[in-house]
């Protein structure tokens, strides 16, 4: 099947397309954004564009409204990128949150697109795990200002890291929010995505690290 993913840059998203990519035919990486920053990982076009190039995948950046408006965009978004390139599917990073199951299953359906979730029911530390054991190299990109320290900021996650968060009571593969990464290289990659780190700043929920 001819797919697109629906990509955030981070660790989930990756293993997914890494999945994906061993039945299907993944022709594109999408990605919302707000402005010239990605909704929720906060990455610029710039990085995702050579994040995509390194895996050898089309990119669809699309700018969507914030609020109900998002849905409405994204569905657009898609409709037009099947007119486009013929894709039958759209691969998810979703783990085991129910609700955001189904959100993301009725945006595909409403396209006239498959829903495909290669992560789904599969324990989340055992995921993390595969994921750093495949290779992957990712950096902590955002992090829970409630939860985490912004020294985790621009660390590249390692079991140790990991387990770190694990002993502080949090979900070591941050499926609640606690961090957000940003893959740099990997199986997936033809060449390693080379970045410099920025300026920590914040807002009223998140510690971000610019990633240039």
């Amino acid at each position: 099947m001819k797919v697109i993913a629906s990509f955030s840059g981070g660790k989930d998203s990756v293993l997914s397309i890494d999945r994906a990519m061993r039945e299907h035919e993944v022709v594109g990486l999408l990605t919302t954004f707000r402005d010239e920053s990605s909704w929720f990982h906060e990455l610029s076009r710039a990085k995702l564009q050579q994040i995509a190039d390194a895996m050898r995948c089309q990119f669809f950046p699309i700018t969507v409204s914030g609020g109900e408006e998002y849905t409405s965009d994204f569905v657009a978004a898609l409709i037009q990128i099947k007119e486009e390139i013929g894709i039958e599917g759209i691969v998810f990073g979703d783990i085991d949150l129910e609700s955001h199951r189904a959100w993301c299953e009725n945006l595909a359906e409403q396209a006239g697109l498959a829903a495909i979730f290669p992560l789904w029911g599969e324990n989340r530390e055992a995921l993390v795990a595969e994921f750093l054991g495949k290779g992957y190299k990712t950096l902590i990109k955002k992090v829970d200002k409630n939860k985490l320290g912004a020294n985790f900021l621009g660390k590249t996650l390692t079991s140790d890291i990991t387990q770190e968060i694990k002993s502080m009571g949090y979900d070591p593969c941050g499926e609640n929010g606690e961090y957000h990464t940003m893959v740099y290289d990997g199986p997936t990659f033809a060449q390693a995505v080379e970045y410099s780190l920025g300026e920590i700043y914040e807002d009223d929920w998140s510690w971000m690290i610019r990633v240039e």
